[in-house]
């Protein structure tokens, strides 16, 4: 990355390939991103497909390098835990229901697993695209930290020591640096929003996580996941910053119940303005700006 970050939009939860979205609908989104600003990049909160295919990974992949080259996409659980094969609806003796994983055992489990080949078939892909699983992204005003899940679980996200690292180098750079840090995370924080907590919330490592971020006091932390509408998704003051949910791209289970809605973010002096859009589907492509839903945050 290099220059100035000004603006960029906000989408998370995609879910291409499920019964509500398609292709058509996120390229509809994609096409009027670049009409309200064909300068802005786009950060994705992950689930970007239901079931991590690879033809629709590769698929949504080409579609937004076609407009946005620069795009940063994290993975969200159900881009990396694959489809459900099974009808058990138990816990078996290793933690699998329907064959998802839902805990990690770092003493026994592997990756080389057969099991875990759609998620690391998800990794290749995204790296043959140039994308990193995770990592910093550094602007002249402010460093990007996309969050990351090492590990295929079924609903919550795992890092290792190397990402954690990472983060809080970052972290220390933005400090000495007096930058923002915007933090892109499919999974929100553990006792925050509506819903947070749900399926085992963040994940094992949201102590760690949360510990490095109250190291600074310059932080947007973005979250999707929860599926939360626009009206009942929450903006948050913490001791770091702020944290930002972002509503359900393909279906908010709550406030606005509209397919296609995300944000455009714009940065100016010790500010952002988040602004809603609904950014066209295939039943209505023309997209609009939800004034009324307009926030403007003071770091």
């Amino acid at each position: 990355m290099s220059g100035k970050l000004e603006g960029f939009f906000l989408i998370s939860d995609s879910h291409v390939g499920n019964s509500a979205v398609g292709m058509e609908d996120l390229a509809i989104a994609l096409k009027n991103m670049k009409k309200i600003n064909k300068k802005a990049n786009l950060f994705h909160l992950g689930d970007l497909t239901n079931y991590g295919d690879s033809i629709y990974t590769k698929s949504c992949l080409t579609e937004i390098s076609n407009f946005f080259p620069e795009a940063i996409i994290t993975l969200g659980n159900h881009d990396v835990r694959g489809r459900k094969n099974g009808l058990a609806e138990n816990v078996d003796n290793d933690g699998w229901i329907d064959f998802w994983k839902v805990f990690w055992d770092s003493k026994k489990d592997t990756l080389n697993d057969p099991r875990f080949n759609s998620f690391n078939q998800v990794k290749s892909i995204f790296s043959s695209f140039n994308k990193k699983n995770f990592g910093e992204y550094e602007y002249d005003n402010c460093l990007i930290f996309s969050l990351c899940t090492e590990r295929p679980l079924k609903d919550s996200c795992y890092l290792t020591r190397k990402q954690l690292n990472s983060l809080e180098k970052t972290i220390e750079k933005s400090k000495k640096e007096k930058k923002t840090v915007f933090i892109l995370s499919h999974q929100a924080l553990n006792n925050t929003h509506s819903g947070s907590n749900d399926f085992r919330g963040f994940g094992p490592q949201n102590s760690q996580v949360e510990a490095i971020l109250n190291k600074a006091k310059n932080i947007v932390f973005f979250s999707g996941h929860i599926h939360n509408g626009i009206g009942c998704n929450q903006i948050i003051k913490k001791k770091f910053g702020f944290l930002v949910d972002t509503p359900s791209f393909s279906y908010p289970e709550n406030g606005l119940i509209e397919k296609g809605i995300g944000y455009y973010i714009t940065l100016e002096k010790n500010k952002i303005r988040i602004e809603p859009y609904f950014l066209g589907n295939i039943v209505n492509e023309t997209y609009k700006k939800l004034e009324k839903y307009t926030i403007s945050i003071t770091l």
